[in-house]
């Protein structure tokens, strides 16, 4: 028998699944992801696998959430972009100078019009010595012209003279988006190009610890909208795997439930990703993935992920006047402490002393590479060395040597970094939950963060050591945010919107209707997706969603295998390549075939349409056979933007012409 071996990187956990070819589970596996050497977290998992079905293995998927965290916590390498034909204010609007800097942001003379003809000739001579300039200086190069998705001819020269340059990664906007929507490609971009040497590590890793372990098989990715790539299309576009991990866990979970209606919710350590599943088939972003802040231009399950997981920071709330949970992610104080039990001294000294709003706070080393480190001063570089040694107590080092402090806080916005805090798992781990970490640690830190609550910031009333009922107050609290967020879902889902009142604010005020302080007198219920099961999976939800679904009335399941349903999913489909090309007319009764690099013109609209078949399925066929894909299935789907009036009769404004092939992972 052949067997397929899943596994998931998350941010915290690196998970691994053994299937069958009837898609049993024969074994899992769960590491503590590695993120300064992920190969050191996979190979880990692996080994707890049972060796005489390892050189059976046929296929190996792999999922990871790493590029989604990278995208909600804005770190990444350092990238250059040049943008031919834009303005300033275009790349303000998606805020690319927020993410890659000012100084890496190049607007050049170029681009096309709608109608795919130049608008100015291109500035090669000024972008040569922009690349000459900075290429030794960032990890990849992101480029994106306007109206490239209707003529490519200047991001291609642009392509071609960088790699006359230098052996940098390059990204163009129109091989990741054939969508109008300009800026929003040149952010996707810009994304794509920070991910790469990510993914390239990661894959990297895999391809290594399969030779070490004699797994013979070939390597694919799950992309956002649940469906595979190979390794050698994923390290080109990585930014397609950008809910790479909430996709595998639906896909998982859909395959453990046995349902077909379902509203799957996937708690991991960073975030809450909450999917819809109607007939069995994911409902799939029309307007694109939408992670944190950002909204690249890639296909992706309508996934509503929220800075909500069991590593989020428990902090004061601000003018709300509540606790609040996340969307920064820190290693939690139970974890902490199992991983440096040293570190159990130091919190016990600082539960001695005055609390600040840097208690519980403890630097570790996160991740790093050459570039990275290339880039940093001297101070900079004393910090890191320093933290290899062990955890930095960021208290102690304000007092004893503030510029070293300051360097650290410097090496965690650049991501290299993770600090330490107070956290849901550590909130479980104290009311008996979890234990898998260190107790003791979560009970000191519950003990620092009441303190710190009350007499910095005036929240709460607990007492000192009423540890037991400040961890109740968080764990209700999570539920709380669970809860509202499944209600958000459900509103987005309706489009039920109030004029001026966001979806998040609405779902807060019925929340506070149904159990807000004064539930006790409410006369209001909820019975919620009354036809859906909610399934929940991740590695928290045991100390969480069953109260979740007591409190919306709402029938739950918690697979036996929840904790791995990303591992599980990642083996659980197929590969898929979908490819659009889209007519416009260019005068009235010639239509314009805009077909990557062919433009052509036709009098007859049905010849345009079947011309447009034609390359879009040649192109979706070969895109799934390079992604990896045998067996393949094509089908074609037609969107017209047509208007018919009594005055102009039928006027015809563009169509879309669309090809998906979809085949087994060879």
């Amino acid at each position: 028998m052949a067997y397929s071996l899943g596994i998931d990187t998350g941010g915290t956990y690196t998970d691994a699944v053994l299937l069958s070819d009837d898609k049993q589970v024969i074994a899992t596996a769960k590491s503590l992801t590695t993120r300064h050497c992920l190969a050191d977290g996979i190979r880990q998992a692996i080994k707890q696998l049972p060796t005489e079905y390892l050189t059976e293995i046929k296929l190996v998927s792999l999922s990871t959430t790493l590029a989604t965290n990278a995208v909600v916590e804005e770190q990444g390498n350092p990238v250059l972009g040049l943008f031919a034909g834009y303005s300033d204010k275009q790349l303000a609007r998606v805020k690319i100078p927020e993410i890659i800097g000012q100084s890496h942001v190049h607007i050049i003379q170029g681009g096309h019009s709608a109608a795919g003809k130049p608008t100015a000739p291109l500035d090669l001579d000024s972008a040569r010595r922009i690349i000459e300039k900075n290429h030794a200086h960032v990890s990849a190069i992101a480029i994106s012209s306007m109206f490239s998705v209707r003529n490519t001819e200047h991001e291609k020269a642009l392509q071609e003279m960088i790699q006359s340059i230098c052996d940098k990664p390059v990204t163009c906007g129109y091989e990741l988006s054939r969508a109008l929507d300009a800026p929003r490609r040149a952010l996707t971009s810009v994304l794509n190009a920070r991910l790469i040497s990510f993914t390239k590590e990661l894959i990297t890793s895999v391809e290594a610890i399969k030779i070490d372990f004699g797994i013979n098989a070939p390597l694919m990715i799950v992309k956002g909208d649940g469906t595979l790539i190979n390794a050698k299309t994923a390290q080109k576009k990585p930014v397609e795997t950008i809910l790479s991990g909430p996709a595998a866990s639906v896909m998982g979970a859909a395959l453990l439930s046995g349902k077909k209606n379902l509203i799957v919710a996937d708690m991991g350590g960073t975030t809450t990703d909450i999917a819809i599943i109607r007939d069995g088939q994911p409902k799939i972003n029309a307007h694109g993935a939408k992670v944190g802040n950002w909204s690249p231009m890639v296909n992706a399950i309508a996934v509503h992920a929220v800075g909500l997981g069991g590593d989020s920071e428990v902090k004061f709330g601000g003018s709300s006047g509540k606790i609040a949970i996340g969307p920064r992610r820190v290693m939690p104080m139970s974890l902490l402490c199992d991983k440096h039990p040293e570190v159990i001294a130091q919190l016990t000294a600082q539960n001695k002393l005055a609390p600040s709003t840097r208690s519980n706070r403890f630097a570790v080393p996160l991740y790093t590479n050459a570039l990275l480190q290339e880039q940093l001063d001297d101070e900079e570089m004393r910090a890191w060395e320093t933290l290899q040694k062990g955890p930095l107590e960021i208290e102690s080092l304000v007092v004893s040597d503030n510029h070293l402090a300051r360097a650290v806080a410097r090496l965690q916005r650049k991501g290299m970094v993770l600090y330490s805090g107070f956290t849901p798992s550590d909130a479980a781990h104290v009311l008996g939950k979890m234990s898998h970490w260190s107790v003791e640690g979560a009970e000191i830190g519950a003990k620092i963060w009441i303190k710190q609550m009350r007499r910095v910031y005036g929240l709460g009333t607990w007492e000192a050591d009423d540890i037991q009922s400040a961890c109740q107050a968080i764990t209700d609290r999570v539920i709380d945010c669970i809860a509202n967020t499944l209600i958000t879902v459900a509103l987005d889902e309706g489009e039920y919107q109030i004029k001026d009142l966001p979806t998040e604010a609405l779902a807060e005020l019925i929340g506070e209707l149904l159990w807000g302080k004064n539930k006790a007198e409410s006369l209001f219920d909820l019975n919620f997706a009354r036809d859906y099961h909610l399934v929940a999976v991740g590695g928290p939800v045991a100390s969480f969603y069953p109260q979740v679904s007591q409190r919306i009335h709402s029938s739950l399941i918690m697979p036996e295998h929840a904790a791995v349903s990303n591992a599980i999913g990642a083996v659980a489909t197929n590969v898929k390549q979908t490819v659009s090309i889209t007519i416009t007319e260019a005068q009235q009764g010639v239509y314009r075939v805009h077909a990557f690099d062919i433009i052509k013109d036709f009098e007859d609209y049905e010849q345009a349409i079947t011309f447009a078949q034609q390359h879009a399925g040649q192109n979706a066929e070969a895109s799934a056979k390079a992604a990896g894909a045998i067996s393949l299935t094509t089908t074609y789907h037609i969107d017209e933007n047509r208007v018919n009036n009594s005055i102009d009769g039928d006027v015809f404004f563009e169509a879309t012409v669309t090809a998906t092939a979809e085949g087994l992972p060879a």
